[in-house]
């Protein structure tokens, strides 16, 4: 007998190359605004608290909007949210272009935030939608590389490279947001092209369809997520991952800095924790669709996490413990990028219908961690005068993902 996933492989591979591409545009978009910090505050004359809220303005943005962004792809599809996401983005990084003012560019950012909740929720509903749950991990691993792509990109090729060339960031934001709203032409394009090849619309769904279920109820769907306890155990791990995240990448080069680490390896070895969390990202979610043991995995990303960071605490000023710590460190949260957004596939009472959803929550919850984590590290190190006792508490962070992986029983596939 065929295998209906081989017979729509090629499809389905390029929907999911075109939705990486989608990734690598959000978070190139997302952070130019970091990476033109210095020159957007000069015009607008913005104090510090102002330069913070708009650079934390697209995280923030996930914690009230998550939830209902999943439900809502969860009804629409993944490629509508997607298509839809990169509109919204797209077109709120044209306007951005010609802000003259910081409430303007607030609020544009802000709807940036927004329509990029399509790719961030609507990515892991393609997979979910395209391919069976036993190659979840594998396959978000794939779409996962570029959120670390546009990172990269933002600050590699936006501020140096595109921003001469172009001459200042007004125009890299305008020809940036116009290069956006071309691709979703493309995207929507392809989609159209796949209708007869993939299973957009399923005989499952028009069965459910046909039994008068289509309205079901969104409070009916929440409930059985807020009462789920894999999804709650995942928004704990979801929470932790993005508290580390956001709390060592944002100052782990002021943090070396103060342990004595010249300015040029404090920053080399930022760029190294972001290296590592790619090599995890790649390395532990395939190799957990080869082992089966989805508990196993997160406990070991976890264990990582916390080795790294507890070496990273008692290191002092070697530099190569440090090294050693960071990359470790940044191996496990890799790993945890995909779990946290591919597990709820395979949990039963979750699986397809409602992924979407479920990542919504465990985002809702964890961008909590992520606007939380810079904050802590900040006013702990102001309350010490040292960032000793912040690097502590995120190692509390990390072991929180070790308990929580142990009483996680939802998540093995057979």
């Amino acid at each position: 007998m065929s295998d209906p996933y081989a017979m729509k492989a090629p499809a389905a591979h390029v929907m999911l190359a075109l939705g990486t591409i989608g990734y690598v545009w959000l978070m190139f978009v997302w952070l130019l605004v970091p990476a033109f910090l210095g020159p957007i505050s000069d015009e607008f004359a913005l104090s510090n608290t102002q330069a913070g809220l708009l650079t934390g303005a697209i995280s923030f943005v996930y914690i009230p909007f998550a939830l209902w962004s999943g439900i809502l792809t969860d009804r629409i599809g993944a490629p509508r949210a997607i298509g839809y996401g990169m509109v919204l983005f797209g077109g709120a990084q044209v306007l951005r272009s010609v802000a003259h003012e910081f409430w303007s560019i607030l609020l544009l950012t802000v709807l940036i935030g927004v329509g990029g909740t399509g790719i961030t929720f609507g990515l892991p509903k393609l997979v979910s939608t395209l391919y069976p749950p036993e190659r979840s991990g594998t396959m978000s691993s794939l779409y996962l590389v570029g959120m670390y792509a546009g990172t990269a990109a933002a600050f590699a090729v936006g501020r140096p490279i595109a921003g001469p060339l172009l001459g200042g960031w007004r125009p890299v934001f305008f020809f940036s947001g116009l290069a956006v709203l071309a691709f979703s032409v493309v995207w929507f394009l392809a989609y159209t092209w796949t209708k007869r090849r993939l299973p957009w619309r399923t005989d499952a769904n028009r069965s459910v369809e046909r039994s008068g279920d289509r309205n079901r109820s969104v409070s009916r769907d929440l409930r059985r997520l807020v009462l789920h306890r894999g999804v709650l155990l995942l928004a704990v791990v979801g929470f932790s991952y993005l508290l580390l995240v956001h709390g060592l990448q944002n100052w782990l080069t002021v943090i070396l800095q103060e342990r004595g680490l010249t300015t040029r390896i404090a920053v080399w070895t930022t760029s190294l924790f972001v290296v590592a969390q790619l090599v995890g990202t790649l390395v532990l979610p395939p190799l957990s669709d080869f082992k089966t043991s989805r508990r196993t995995a997160l406990f070991s990303c976890g264990i990582f996490a916390s080795a790294g960071t507890f070496v990273l605490l008692v290191a002092d000023d070697a530099v190569f413990p440090i090294l050693f710590a960071v990359f470790v460190a940044g191996f496990g949260l890799g790993g945890l990028a995909t779990f946290v957004r591919s597990l709820p596939v395979e949990m039963k009472g979750v699986e397809g219908k409602l992924v979407a959803s479920a990542v919504g929550l465990v985002f809702m919850i964890g961008e909590i961690g992520g606007f939380v984590g810079p904050l802590l590290v900040g006013a702990v190190a102001d309350r010490t005068g040292s960032f000793s006792l912040s690097v502590f508490l995120l190692l509390l962070g990390s072991l929180a993902v070790i308990g929580a992986s142990a009483f996680l029983t939802h998540a093995d596939h057979e």
